[in-house]
């Protein structure tokens, strides 16, 4: 269900291949044994300086966070990672990095795991969230801080690798569950090279028509019933894709749509909830 053609999603990649091939990114990232989280450091770091593009990734964190400042466990052998950025966005459009990662991401899982059939029900689901099906396989953090004036954007990814922490009440899968022994080292560089890559199209906010139709044709949640929860109203209806600026739009009735910048968003039709980042 939902989803873009298949000739639409081809006609996306070579249009993010032309305009940088991710293979040709050589990311710079710091790797470290144990960290609180990868966003905390990398936020310590742009504060100091650091403008990047400088990946801060952690084979430990002693206290991840997710969206909302959730506490969530992070298991050794699974991917926490957080790029350093400088970028000239308006800080209005700074949460399209959040679908510009995710466009990355998923498509690193699916390079990681040979191909469409590794794991065919890989889907991308607003805003922040990596799925496998009903099952939350990953996510992304946005932080940003300001330095001499400038900007810097701070793009945390959690992958679930070989690990898929027990929280009550959320479905949560990993790599290793479908099957598949990735590495933590070649999924770090890969979904570097990836997110960098789509950043690069992102083009400081220029480039979101292209971003909304690349998120587009990797979800499958189009047309599906979700529940979008913004602080304690709670809106039901269906997914019916993203505006011109990357905000949800929801279906609550025939003809009458919702527009939503902000919220979790939960598949009413499995009952689960997986919202946030490791």
């Amino acid at each position: 269900p939902g989803g873009c053609c298949g000739h639409c999603r081809g006609l996306i990649q070579v249009l993010m291949t032309d305009n940088r091939d991710w293979r040709s990114i050589s990311p710079r990232i710091d790797v470290l044994e144990k960290v609180d989280s990868t966003n905390a450091e990398a936020m310590r770091r742009a504060a100091a300086g650091e403008c990047g593009p400088l990946w801060i990734s952690a084979h430990q964190q002693s206290r991840g966070r997710g969206r909302l400042d959730r506490t969530w466990q992070s298991p050794p052998g699974n991917l926490y990672q957080s790029l350093i950025a400088a970028t000239e966005a308006p800080a209005g459009k700074l949460p399209q990095l959040s679908l510009a990662a995710g466009i990355g991401a998923f498509d690193a899982v699916e390079g990681l795991v040979g191909g469409p059939a590794g794991l065919p029900n890989l889907s991308l689901k607003w805003h922040n969230d990596l799925m496998v099906g009903a099952e939350k396989l990953g996510g992304i953090l946005i932080q940003s801080t300001q330095f001499e004036g400038r900007t810097i954007a701070v793009v945390g990814v959690g992958l679930n690798i070989s690990a898929a922490p027990t929280i009550e009440g959320r479905a949560i899968t990993s790599l290793v569950a479908h099957g598949h022994e990735v590495s933590q080292a070649a999924a770090s560089i890969r979904v570097a090279q990836h997110i960098e890559a789509v950043i690069a199209l992102w083009q400081a906010g220029t480039g979101i028509t292209q971003i909304i139709d690349a998120w587009m044709a990797r979800t499958q949640f189009l047309g599906q019933p979700i529940r979008v929860s913004v602080d304690n109203d709670i809106h039901d209806g269906f997914f019916a894709g993203l505006d011109q600026s990357g905000a949800l739009l929801l279906e609550s009735s025939p003809g009458h749509t919702q527009r939503f910048e902000v919220g979790d968003v939960s598949l009413t039709n499995t009952g689960s909830v997986a919202t946030g980042r490791e």
